[in-house]
């Protein structure tokens, strides 16, 4: 059972928020009226498909054959800049002020200059555009359809090329991200730039809604500077939502396993004084009591000794967490550009099914954490003069977590406890399930500063510099050690910092741009690892060891961007990157069953890039576009988790010697005017061991063998048409197919065996939904049905997910 009981007035904070935000933001809903016209070319020919959007009440629309577009519910007495995006250009504006019901304009294009209009201004491209500009080998990925569908982030995530998301089981489970061919920590995860270890593992890519995220970077291969972290495979950063105008927006969804999801998000702005609010708070609760079968599902008989093959249910895997999210502070000022405090606290319980693989089954283990955050942002463009900008941002967390076991009795997969030949209860001797009885306690501290200063020096040439630092330490306990073992444990400490150099120059009128970095780390570490013994005659022994670790090294690179036609360009990157050991992989942590390794090397590795970026091309209503690109890695010392202990179910991390990663991403982009759109994209990979002979002159077997446990061709299509008008004049109702596929894979390593190796069989996964919005465009129904076919789907040795499952989700908006 998930003792939520204890967070119960945490739940009724979030519960009284929910209540009150309508109340006091229908107090704030301004009239409003419509903006609309045309845009044409000054010849008079219309600008069809042509983006017409309102960036501060993220209202938009398309221009049609006609060059007219219709923009409705924009709130009256506002002065609003109306971007204007045209094809491949930079995005360009122009000023309305919306006093009437209806507000019309024309806007005149010059078919190779732009637009005419004088008080037009230039408006820079999204941060995740702009960076795909400068040739960053990267995806990103928009939420606001996402949201009021039923679709995790993890799944938006997985529906990216390269990337491929490993869970242990449904929501809630632990999970290892796999991009261009690395995994683990190779990939580093971002909240707002910030390592997403600092938020605590309360709140994490399986809690945090796609309503509160603004869009999601994945970069592959090359982070740039101003993220300042060590990252060997790429980094994904989540890039959460800072709304500047009054909004309200929540949800409910439930479905299948008896998952309820919640979340809200509010935003309060006081123009005059510049004053902007912001807040979120979601909870979750699932039973995942899926079914699960196959050769690790099985009982056995304790007469005979007959091994059963079953179906059963999942009976100890129920996962809950709550969280909520502020931020106060002051934008567009003359002393800040943005100015605010935040504070986050979150709550997650959950219980522990199995071990490393399906044979170990558990029936009363269980962990649970919770967090709280604090944040200072501070940006300001032309600090102290023109051209010179600072962007900083501090958090301080502090995170507690439990893992509990000290349940004796050993389980089976129909939820009984085991017996043997004679009736008896089977136990346990060391005590728990998983080995010695533990209710381990660890009590977390996490600083992290990132800065990046800037400056443009000149129009085309620009030098920053990044500083991250992150400070770590952990406290250990465990209440049924004996008191000597606990008086020897000690705060376990790591301090990481960072510092990168950045040089930016564009040439021939901005179709070169070129980036050329240097990054410097250093690392910290100190711990001291207790060994406790228990003998049959002396009781426990106790051994203690004091560690204390630097580390010091350098990487480089560059990004090239060549547009070497208005809607061609080809992009390259290369770096020398350095990837630490991370807290968990040297302190270890008990809560995880991790082991400390203390002698763990840095991940190194060479990363090369090469790609294309083709369109956008249009041909009357039809727009097509596409993307490429081609990566190396060459890496030494590759971290990776180690075999699970028999005894305990524990491991530690360790280094795999060499590693060789070549492949190719693919995307492609089709669309049919406004209502019919294409997105397919496929990923492939041949990561190999690539160390020959070990330090005694001995061959590896798995020489030039795919790393083991490795899938290395994933495809996503996914399709969506939308329908306008179909029940009432501003009504629409999207439909949408996706259609995932992740080829087989052999479990272990391909030399191992000669036949019936095993192997993580091919999983083509189906998913269908329909959202439809009323024609007040407040309230939305959503409706989806996941893994329609009920596909055995598998990840991390033979660990298997969630099959068919239906969610319902309403959505309710302010905006």
């Amino acid at each position: 059972m998930l003792y939520l009981n204890k967070y119960f007035s945490f739940r009724k904070v979030i519960l009284v928020i929910y209540l009150l935000m309508p109340v006091f933001l229908f107090s704030q809903v301004q009239e409003r009226g419509i903006i609309s016209g045309k845009v044409l070319y000054k010849d008079g020919s219309p600008a069809q498909s042509v983006t017409v959007y309102i960036p501060k009440t993220n209202l938009f629309a398309y221009t049609d054959e006609k060059g007219t577009f219709t923009i409705k519910n924009v709130p009256l007495g506002n002065e609003y800049l109306v971007e204007i995006r045209v094809f491949d250009q930079a995005p360009l504006t122009t000023k309305v002020f919306a006093k009437e019901k209806i507000n019309k304009i024309i806007v005149k294009l010059d078919k190779n200059e732009g637009i005419s209009l004088s008080e037009v201004v230039v408006v820079r491209k999204g941060k995740g555009e702009e960076l795909k500009e400068k040739g960053y080998a990267m995806n990103v990925i928009k939420t606001q359809e996402a949201s009021l569908k039923n679709i995790q982030t993890i799944e938006l995530l997985g529906r990216s090329s390269g990337v491929k998301i490993r869970q242990s089981a449904g929501i809630g489970s632990e999970m290892t991200f796999n991009l261009n061919g690395l995994t683990g920590n190779s990939v580093r995860i971002f909240i707002d730039g910030i390592p997403i270890r600092n938020y605590g593992r309360s709140f994490s890519l399986s809690s945090i809604p796609p309503s509160m995220i603004d869009r999601i970077e994945v970069y592959k291969g090359v982070l740039p500077t101003e993220i300042s972290e060590d990252a060997l495979g790429g980094g994904i950063n989540i890039v959460l939502k800072k709304n500047v105008s009054n909004s309200l927006i929540t949800s409910y969804s439930y479905g299948s396993y008896n998952t309820h999801q919640w979340d809200l998000n509010t935003t309060f702005r006081q123009p005059e004084l510049g004053l902007v609010a912001n807040l979120s708070s979601y909870h979750n609760y699932t039973d995942n009591n899926y079914k699960v079968w196959g050769d690790n599902v099985y009982v056995t008989d304790p007469e005979t000794g007959r091994i059963n093959y079953i179906t059963a249910k999942r009976f100890h895997d129920r996962y809950g967490a709550s969280g909520i999210k502020g931020n106060i502070g002051f934008v567009q000022k003359e002393w800040a550009d943005d100015f605010s405090l935040g504070f986050m606290f979150s709550q997650m319980e959950k219980d522990i099914q199995t071990g490393a693989t399906m044979n170990v089954v558990y029936g009363n283990r269980r962990t649970n954490s919770h967090s709280g955050l604090a944040s200072l942002q501070y940006k300001k463009h032309h600090l102290f003069w023109k051209g010179l900008n600072l962007n900083t941002f501090t958090t301080y967390s502090l995170t507690y977590r439990n893992l509990i076991d000290d349940d004796s009795h050993i389980y089976n997969w129909l939820g009984q406890r085991v017996k043997n030949y004679q009736g008896e209860e089977q136990l346990n001797p060391q005590g728990g399930e998983a080995g010695i009885a533990t209710r381990a306690e660890n009590t977390e501290e996490n600083i992290a500063n990132r800065t990046h200063l800037s400056y443009h020096f000149t129009k085309n040439h620009n030098i920053s510099a990044s500083y991250f630092y992150n400070g770590f330490s952990r406290k250990i306990d465990d209440p049924l050690l004996p008191q000597e073992s606990r008086d020897a444990l000690d705060k376990r400490r790591y301090n990481k910092h960072i510092l990168g150099l950045n040089y930016e120059a564009n040439f021939f009128h901005k179709k070169l741009k070129t980036n050329f970095f240097y990054k410097s780390y250093h690392q910290n570490v100190s711990l001291t690892e207790v060994t406790t013994r228990i003998h049959p005659r002396l009781g426990y022994t106790i051994n203690t060891q004091k560690h204390e670790k630097k580390i010091d090294h350098q990487g480089y690179g560059a990004v090239v961007a060549y547009r070497i036609a208005p809607k061609l360009m080809f992009t390259t990157s290369a770096e020398k990157a350095i990837r630490l050991p991370s807290a968990t992989e040297l302190l270890g942590n008990t809560s995880d069953m991790v082991n400390a390794n203390y002698a763990l090397k840095p991940e190194r590795s060479t990363n090369f890039n090469i790609g294309a970026n083709i369109g956008d091309f249009y041909y009357k209503k039809h727009k097509f576009s596409s993307e490429v690109n081609f990566f190396v890695r060459d890496i030494n010392d590759l971290i990776t988790r180690g075999v699970p202990r028999e005894t305990d179910d524990s491991f530690s991390f360790e280094n795999l010697g060499k590693i060789s990663s070549k492949g190719v991403d693919m995307d492609v982009h089709y669309s049919f005017g406004n209502s019919f759109f294409i997105h397919s994209n496929l990923s492939y990979n041949r990561a190999i061991f690539n160390l020959e002979y070990d330090k005694a002159g001995v061959r590896y077997f798995q020489y030039k063998n795919r790393l083991r446990n490795q899938p290395f061709f994933t495809s996503n299509t996914h399709i969506e048409y939308i329908k306008q008008g179909l029940f009432a004049e501003e009504d629409k109702c999207t439909f949408d197919y996706n259609f995932g596929y992740t080829h087989w894979f052999y479990l272990n390593w391909e030399n191992l065996g000669s036949a019936n190796k095993t192997i993580i069989p091919a999983q083509p996964l189906h998913d269908l939904g329909v959202a439809y919005t009323f024609s007040n465009k407040r309230i939305t129904l959503a409706f989806n049905v996941k893994n329609i076919f009920d596909i055995q789907v598998f990840d991390n040795f033979a660990l298997q997910k969630p099959g068919r499952a239906f969610y319902g989700k309403i959505t309710y908006s302010i905006q």
